[in-house]
């Protein structure tokens, strides 16, 4: 079981990525080819803090995870020879399916650890032309929203959670899919947000697609920090219950900000049952701009209860 353990904060500017301190025997990211300023910074730091670099990309067709130019089965993480020592993972590189089967393994083999996410100064805004619309130009679409597997759970009523970004189209697929029901659907709003003013933006792209779920009496929003993954998982957690009370099973959809997708992950895999939808968008060069403040998780690992 993986639970959040300290949590700090600062910014980007003020930490000297050329000092050499590897208090880290490995370190998880994703090459990304420099998306953006702040995965430029995050492996600079990352290699001056660990005496390991290893690479993850996970292969939807495959249903398997590249661990340092080696693949593995998602059944088979264990068979990762992981060095001894604490380990360092780079959620600002990480897309959500590397970072899912990072934690697994990571709790399979009772391994505290440390989670960083570096925030932009900005994201990249797409042009439009309608005052007062915004919408934001992040990643490309991939194949629509699907299970990630192992979360797979294939009952049409489930309650669906769901977790918004700043794309909303990437919540209009979902609800437009007719592989998910939104009749059930609970989710989270990123407010207060990681920018002063994002929260217009987010609810701005999202309005006409949350707009049409909560004519559904059983659907609902709440709002929570966009950086907050704390607070999420408590939300999660409390919609899950609620769920499990209606005897209806429980769909979570990470489409917002890291921070609040790593509660979702750390929740899924700390919770037999709960499903994962996640819809294998690409992301984008120049994605966003900047680099701001730099978040630091500490996790700790202890067996699950019986």
């Amino acid at each position: 079981m993986i639970s959040f353990e300290k949590w700090q904060t600062r910014v980007a500017d003020e930490i000297q990525v050329e000092s050499n301190n590897l208090r880290y025997s490995c370190a998880f990211y994703c090459p990304t080819e420099s998306i953006d300023n702040r995965t430029i910074w995050s492996e600079s730091y990352i290699k001056t803090r660990s005496h390991v670099l290893t690479s993850a990309v996970y292969d939807r067709d495959s249903v398997s995870i590249n661990i340092a130019n080696e693949d593995y089965s998602i059944n088979n993480l264990s068979d990762f020879n992981l060095p001894e020592g604490r380990v360092l993972v780079d959620a600002t590189s990480l897309q959500v399916p590397e970072l899912l089967h990072i934690l697994r393994m990571l709790d399979a083999k009772s391994r505290n650890f440390d989670v960083m996410y570096v925030q932009p100064t900005a994201y990249t805004e797409k042009k439009t032309n309608a005052i007062g619309v915004y919408s934001f130009d992040l990643s490309d679409d991939g194949p629509g929203a699907e299970y990630l597997p192992p979360y797979v759970n294939y009952s049409f009523d489930s309650t669906l959670f769901v977790c918004l970004g700043y794309e909303g189209h990437r919540f209009g697929a979902l609800i437009n899919s007719e592989s998910f029901s939104t009749n059930y659907t609970k989710g989270l709003i990123g407010v207060p947000p990681f920018a002063v003013g994002m929260e217009y933006k987010s609810l701005s792209a999202n309005y006409e697609h949350i707009l049409s779920t909560v004519s559904s009496p059983d659907s609902s929003f709440s709002v929570c920090g966009a950086n907050d993954p704390l607070k999420a998982y408590s939300f999660i957690e409390q919609a899950h219950r609620s769920a499990s009370y209606d005897r209806r099973p429980f769909s979570v959809a990470p489409l917002g900000t890291k921070p609040v997708a790593l509660a979702t992950l750390v929740y899924a895999v700390n919770n037999k049952g709960v499903s994962l939808v996640y819809d294998f968008v690409r992301k984008k060069k120049g994605r966003s701009s900047g680099k701001d403040i730099v978040h630091m998780w500490s996790m700790k690992v202890t067996p699950t209860p019986e």
